[in-house]
């Protein structure tokens, strides 16, 4: 970019086809526009390569400023929780809530229609909020979980060992199960933005597909108002406000969680190694738009195999390890850690030793994809097993506010790695440090002493209803 602003890249805003020796580029011809790629950017001579930065307030280059974006909502993200999250356990707050949420991120997906390369700081707002709505979402779909186990037929009829060893199986079922379907909805969706990305203008077809999801997202919550009945919960407390009431419920879910030193170590570790495991999926992202050498298949739709395998894969292994480890009869804590292994080991090797071509990145995608399906799944009913009955939103508001405090640590470091040196090295180091590390000490938690402790736990508090039937065929 020169100092009038003008940005270069090769003739025809797509990528060379193949190098052919005719073809136009930033050296012997400029345009105005974005570069094809990151590296392309030079001055009008051609003879010196040109940081390409960002217009505005922070002068920074492209990749940084989107991991920035994550920084920030992340931690917006955990005030919001802060104050949502011990809220949903009142009343019929905690589907209110899920809905209310989905529908305003489904909104904001439409809206990024209108963000172009005059006001993309836009899209940071846009950002931050769809990933803020997309979170709390996330937790109020997360505090079903427990109670959508308890109202099964044979966990009820079941007492003592066989009881917790029914509900360790039956979660993981149900959360492989359901990360599963999420997986294979995703990439119908990605499918139903192919022609998009095909037949028009890059910018266009992201911000369609954008629209697409918000459309997506929204349509799938209208059979969840049909069909998910509200957890009854006890009313918020007369004289009290919004605010009061989540601050001292915040407070005395914390002093209950410190009570359960189990459950806290949990998600102590959960913080870290979840945060080094989706920040892989930031670093592929950028590093396959940005930094690959695609060949001759173009990089559009090289990005966009990667964006349908990686949930395929995901959905597969998580109904495979789910099987595998009601074959062998694995708890899902040692599952988690064989998952870890593979994401801490394989990933940053491959980075260290170089990702330099697109089927570079296709193969980490797809082991990383294949692994980080089953990560989730299995983490989810761990720490569903660590819950004291009553408490599931606000615990796993905790659950996300751990997640979400700590996710500002990677994208930063991939910011500064990336805007320092240009490369991605430390990044690699952090995820191979969190992932190995969080492997190592879940040996040290002794999960049915800490299930006991959550139940335990959960029967000096004060009773809540359960709905022997979440699910009904009928809309009430």
């Amino acid at each position: 970019m020169n100092d009038a602003g003008t940005f270069y890249r090769i003739v025809g805003a797509g990528p060379r086809e193949c190098d052919e020796p005719n073809a136009p580029s930033c050296f012997n011809g400029t345009c105005t526009g974005y570069p094809a790629n990151l590296l392309e950017c030079r001055d009008p001579s051609g003879s010196t390569e040109v940081a390409l930065l960002t217009r505005g307030g922070l002068a920074t280059n492209p990749t940084a400023y989107a991991t920035l974006c994550i920084t920030v909502s992340v931690v917006i993200q955990a005030g919001i929780f802060f104050f949502l999250g011990p809220l949903a356990d009142y009343g019929g707050s905690r589907k209110k809530t899920l809905l209310g949420t989905s529908w305003m991120g489904a909104s904001f997906c439409i809206i990024s229609l209108a963000i172009n390369a005059e006001n993309f700081t836009i899209g940071m707002l846009v950002c931050v909020i769809t990933n803020v709505c997309f979170g709390v979402s996330g937790v109020m779909m997360n505090a079903f979980l427990p109670k959508i186990v308890a109202a099964l037929p044979e966990v009820r009829a079941a007492q003592g060992k066989e009881r917790e060893e029914i509900e360790s199986m039956r979660s993981t079922e149900i959360s492989a199960r359901g990360f599963a379907w999420g997986y294979v909805a995703g990439v119908i969706g990605i499918i139903l933005c192919i022609p998009l990305v095909a037949l028009l203008p890059e910018i266009l077809a992201y911000q369609l597909c954008m629209v697409i999801v918000g459309i997506w997202w929204a349509a799938w919550m209208i059979p969840v108002a049909l069909r998910l009945l509200p957890r009854p919960g006890s009313p918020l407390p007369e004289n009290k406000t919004v605010c009061t009431v989540a601050s001292s419920s915040f407070l005395a879910t914390f002093r209950e969680l410190c009570a359960l030193p189990r459950s806290g170590f949990y998600l102590l570790l959960w913080a870290f190694f979840s945060d080094g495991v989706f920040l892989v999926g930031s670093i592929g992202g950028l590093y396959a738009n940005s930094r690959v050498d695609w060949g001759c298949f173009p990089k559009t739709y090289g990005v966009l195999a990667v964006f349908i395998l990686v949930p395929l894969f995901a959905a597969g292994f998580n109904v495979l390890y789910q099987k595998i480890a009601q074959w062998f009869r694995v708890p899902p804590e040692r599952m988690l850690q064989w998952t870890l292994v593979v994401i801490g080991l394989v990933v940053p090797i491959w980075g260290f030793a170089g990702i330099a071509t697109g089927l570079d990145v296709i193969i980490v995608a797809v082991i990383w994809g294949a692994h980080m399906g089953p990560m989730q799944a299995f983490s989810r009913s761990v720490f569903a097993s660590l819950i004291p009955p009553g408490k599931e939103s606000a615990f796993f508001a905790l659950y996300e506010l751990t997640n979400r405090g700590s996710s500002w640590l990677g994208p930063l470091i991939l910011t500064v790695s990336v805007a320092a040196t240009n490369q991605y090295t430390y990044a690699f180091v952090y995820v191979l440090v969190v992932c190995l590390g969080g492997a190592f000490f879940l040996s040290f938690i002794d999960m049915k002493k800490g299930h006991k402790a959550a139940i335990e736990r959960g029967r000096t508090s004060v009773a809540l209803a359960t709905p022997s039937i979440v699910l009904n065929p009928v809309a009430p």
